[in-house]
């Protein structure tokens, strides 16, 4: 409902943020990303998540993975090639993961992998 808001309002200053580990985990539609409007999405937040049922109790923010990592259920490959087709840019990536495991690594250690995974899967499915 977010890109209704965004819809409604509809200021080239406000956008949402296409956040894949939300998006999937609240079973939203590919079909209703494919229709949005790909400059009124600021920001494609990437992360993996283990592959477990849309909406579960358990299923929160500490099941959110590196993107690709081993058990990662999302299908990255289908995320950009639908954000390219509907006119995103892609200005603007950014990772977010709340994995306890993550977390025994320091601040540097951690900074430095996000940035390494999200170069990385930038590059992987954003290559023209």
């Amino acid at each position: 409902y977010a890109y209704d808001i965004v819809s409604e309002v509809n200021h080239p200053l406000v956008g949402i943020t296409l956040d894949q580990y939300h998006f999937h985990a609240m079973a939203s539609s590919f079909e209703a990303l494919k229709k949005a409007d790909g400059k009124k999405i600021f920001v494609w937040h990437l992360n993996g998540m283990e592959n477990m049922p849309c909406g579960a109790a358990y299923n929160n923010d500490e099941k959110r993975l590196w993107p690709g990592e081993p058990g990662d259920c999302l299908d990255h490959k289908r995320y950009a090639d639908t954000l390219k087709k509907i006119g995103f840019e892609g200005d603007v990536c950014t990772m977010e993961v709340f994995r306890p495991d993550y977390y025994k690594l320091s601040n540097e250690e951690n900074i430095k992998k996000a940035a390494e995974v999200t170069k990385a899967h930038v590059a992987k499915y954003w290559a023209d």
